[in-house]
């Protein structure tokens, strides 16, 4: 699953006003979808998820290959209201990412394991190597 500013439409029906001539569609965006498989995540409303003047578009989706869509199929995005850009931000629920084993303890991090040299080394190594990818 990816998600965030696609910076281009799939559909000429992805956007309403501006200029008519050029709609902005991406027909590489649209085979690429095609030959990989892709799938654009149905939303709920609206419609659009960025606006500037009288122009409107859906430029920010959640896609996913096939295996993601059939594991959580019952996944929902969410245009949420726009606050101090102008995009909207996206929710994706699922109650597939929501359930958990009631069994498994959430990670947590303890202060302490930095007491230890050989643990804190550890932890500074993480984030270096996180910090790279």
């Amino acid at each position: 699953m990816l998600g965030g500013d696609f910076n281009t439409i799939l559909y000429d029906s992805e956007k309403k006003g501006g200029s008519p001539t050029g709609t902005g569609s991406c027909h590489f965006f649209q085979s690429l979808f095609q030959l990989k498989c892709m799938h654009d995540l149905q939303f709920h409303r609206p419609r659009f998820t960025w606006s500037r003047g009288s122009l409107f578009k859906h430029l920010d989706r959640i896609i996913c290959n096939s295996e993601w869509a059939s594991i959580f199929s019952d996944s929902i995005v969410l245009h949420l209201p726009k606050l101090s850009s102008d995009h909207r931000p996206i929710l994706v629920r699922s109650n597939r990412l929501s359930s958990r084993n009631l069994n498994s303890r959430p990670f947590r991090f303890q202060v302490a394991w930095l007491t230890n040299e050989s643990s804190r080394t550890s932890w500074l190594n993480l984030g270096t190597r996180i910090s790279t990818i």
